[in-house]
């Protein structure tokens, strides 16, 4: 997409590479919808408070916020630093491979969050939404001692991570999952 676009509500989808060159905005509660297996988002995208969902094409494949050693939709942090919203930003979708957040560096999202996986969450490194909440949908595994800070953290029962440390930065956590399931935190 090469000239400015702006509209009431935005869904793009193929199976190749995806260029945002040039400002793609949604006003109001519009949704914008963004699918490829490749994306490079070198331009602002904006929803007013509107849902912004952002997956990968090919299922099973996977995807990378802030972690350019990973393979399949990979996204830096710079591409996400140019989405706007005061609605919810979904990453990944039911039929999206496992998901790596945040890679080694430390990663702050300025909108609220969503992490959707059929393949599970790897979260490697410090990952933040100060004020903002953020909610990881699929099971998560940590992978290195790191640090959470959100105005929320929801997560599912399953949160594996053996010898390694979660910070949570956070005045609220919410577990979910089925009823008489032990949480412990």
């Amino acid at each position: 997409m090469n000239g400015a676009i702006s509209a009431s509500s935005f869904s793009a989808t193929l199976s190749g590479t995806l260029l945002v060159n040039a400002a793609l905005a949604v006003a109001g509660a519009g949704s914008l919808e963004l699918v490829a297996d490749q994306m490079s988002l070198d331009a602002p995208i904006s929803s007013v408070s509107g849902a912004i969902t952002l997956r990968p094409f090919t299922t099973g494949r996977g995807m990378s916020i802030s972690d350019p050693s990973a393979t399949g939709l990979v996204l830096s942090a710079a591409e996400v630093d140019r989405i706007t919203t005061t609605g919810l930003v979904t990453f990944g979708g039911e039929a999206t491979g496992a998901i790596e957040l945040a890679g080694t560096a430390n990663t702050t999202i300025g909108y609220g969050t969503r992490f959707l996986s059929g393949g599970g969450i790897r979260v490697n490194g410090n990952i933040g939404s100060a004020g903002f909440d953020m909610e990881w949908v699929t099971p998560a595994t940590i992978v290195n001692s790191l640090s959470v800070t959100a105005a929320s953290l929801s997560m599912g029962d399953n949160l594996a991570g053996t010898g390694q440390t979660l910070t949570l930065f956070t005045p609220q956590v919410l577990l979910t999952g089925a009823e008489g399931t032990e949480r412990t935190i």
